[in-house]
């Protein structure tokens, strides 16, 4: 995930559960992502790196599942959620925006404006037109 700083509010805030949760999340980003690539720390086995994988996997799925659930109350809580949207519906980005059927489309294009309006970048697109 680039580009996920998430201000931190205090307590009374509206969205302060789920900025608390986005930044969880953020925090776990980076290590997750280089498991997913399958890299390796330092002297560990491969088996304990896919052990790591999973751990760090139903970690952040959880978190997801968490953001998505709660109440948004203000742009900075929309753009929590939006750190988890932009990797859910991933096969919106395998092709040209205009060679996707009109369901991909349509969610491909709402997540690209609230990416926008949050200051997130959106996927890139993965096949060029």
């Amino acid at each position: 995930m680039r580009h996920l700083k998430v201000k931190s509010h205090s307590g009374d805030y509206p969205d302060a559960e789920l900025l608390a949760l986005g930044k969880t999340l953020e925090r776990l980003w980076p290590e997750y992502q280089a498991a997913l690539e399958g890299r390796q720390k330092p002297g560990e086995s491969a088996a304990t790196a896919r052990d790591r994988y999973y751990a760090l996997d139903r970690q952040t799925a959880e978190l997801a599942k968490k953001i998505m659930a709660s109440p948004v109350h203000t742009l900075v809580g929309l753009r929590v959620k939006a750190m988890v949207a932009i990797h859910a519906p991933g096969d919106c980005w395998d092709e040209p925006f205009d060679d996707l059927d009109w369901d991909k489309k349509g969610i491909r294009a709402l997540v690209e404006a609230v990416c926008s309006v949050t200051g997130l970048e959106p996927p890139k697109e993965k096949r060029a037109a």
